[in-house]
């Protein structure tokens, strides 16, 4: 028997090395796909979120605003009297029954104080211990979106959001346009 020849040996450790190179790319190139497939499936959630929150925040701000304008309205000054909620008369089961669908959806999305929150406010909307509640999951709402989903949004696209800050100045801005349109 005689020994392999040069050729032979070149041609061997091409195979070998070529097959263990092969089966690394693989490796890296599966490790890096499931990197990459969790990171989006994470943006996916996020952008759910995002939405979720959106809505709520919009439907509890818009309830405030009507509030806001009811009392001005009367000649009441908001800013003096404690918060309270307003829906037009009937149309308030309507409202929350919609928010029940948005949330029935994405309850996974939700923390347990939020839904705690949430419980509180849906089925005792018209009590007065509802008062309190409702600024409470505004707040929870808006911290959470704030400083928690806009935060992981970031770090994972590198895009900003534009954070749902407490609309102060926001607010101020929309009873004047209210009152200039009730004058015209």
């Amino acid at each position: 028997m005689s020994s392999p020849g040069f050729v032979e040996l070149l041609g061997l450790s091409a195979a070998v090395g070529g097959g263990i190179g092969g089966g690394i790319s693989a490796l890296f190139n599966y490790l890096f796909n499931v990197r990459d497939l969790k990171k989006k499936n994470k943006i996916s959630q996020i952008k759910e979120k995002v939405e979720l929150y959106s809505y709520l925040i919009f439907q509890l701000d818009r309830m405030r605003f009507a509030w806001h304008a009811f009392e001005i309205k009367e000649g009441r000054k908001p800013e003096e009297s404690e918060y309270e909620h307003f829906v037009a008369s009937g149309s308030e089961k309507e409202m929350i029954r919609e928010m029940e669908k948005k949330i029935e959806q994405g309850y996974h999305l939700f923390s347990q104080e939020i839904m705690k929150e949430w419980a509180y406010f849906s089925n005792l909307f018209f009590h007065p211990t509802s008062i309190p509640k409702i600024p409470a999951l505004r707040r929870m709402l808006i911290q959470e979106y704030n400083d928690k989903i806009i935060l992981d949004y970031q770090n994972l696209t590198g895009y900003e959001l534009q954070k749902n800050y407490e609309l102060k100045l926001f607010l101020a801005s929309y009873v004047r346009l209210h009152i200039l349109q009730t004058r015209i």
